[in-house]
């Protein structure tokens, strides 16, 4: 939406066990046995602006995804013109112990005709 503020903050789901789905990260989406997907809390907040005489918005946004022991922060931008056209890009920086940082730059464009 232009000039409004907005967040989202989701806790996850129960999946079955071997579910495999993935979501956007790639990582799977299934429990797996595996605690840490039990104690995943996601959170994203970002402000849209008019631009482009109004025919645009523009959208600065950062998220932070939590895990037992896990972090993954992101900081990116979304530019939505109407109808049907989106580019944004992202930073991102994932932290789990005894690992070195991972970070990560990513190019959306979205059409719809």
């Amino acid at each position: 939406a232009k000039d409004q503020l907005w967040s989202e903050i989701a806790p996850p789901f129960p999946t079955a066990q071997g579910d495999s789905t993935a979501d956007a990260s790639g990582s799977s989406g299934g429990n797996s046995g595996n605690s840490n997907d039990a104690m995943r809390l996601e959170g994203e907040i970002g402000y849209g602006f008019a631009a482009f005489s109004g025919n645009a918005v523009i959208t600065p946004y950062g998220g932070l995804s939590l895990s037992d022991g896990r972090r993954d922060w992101r900081l990116g931008g979304r530019l939505s013109f109407s109808p049907g056209l989106a580019i944004s890009i992202e930073g991102t920086r994932k932290e789990q112990p005894n690992n070195a940082p991972d970070h990560g730059v990513r190019l959306d464009v979205n059409t719809a005709w």
